[in-house]
């Protein structure tokens, strides 16, 4: 048997509460899920900003007229 110190006790309930939410989390296998990211990324392709290339007058990181300064 486990002889854990009266400080430990609040810290093991609390892992064994979180233990308790995580066996309700509903599991579902690797194959199904990266079949279903590869059909989101594939379905929101046009808006990637990262595959398609932004408008120069809507880029936040273009290159700007003044130099950055630092005193």
């Amino acid at each position: 048997m486990f002889h854990h110190r009266q400080s430990d006790v609040p810290e093991l309930h609390q892992e064994i509460a979180q233990l308790r939410r995580e066996v309700k989390n509903r599991r579902m296998k690797v194959s199904q899920v990266s079949n279903d990211i590869i059909q989101y990324c594939d379905a929101h392709i046009g808006n990637d900003p990262l595959l398609m290339k932004i408008p120069m007058n809507e880029n936040p990181f273009r290159d700007r007229s003044r130099p950055c300064v630092l005193l």
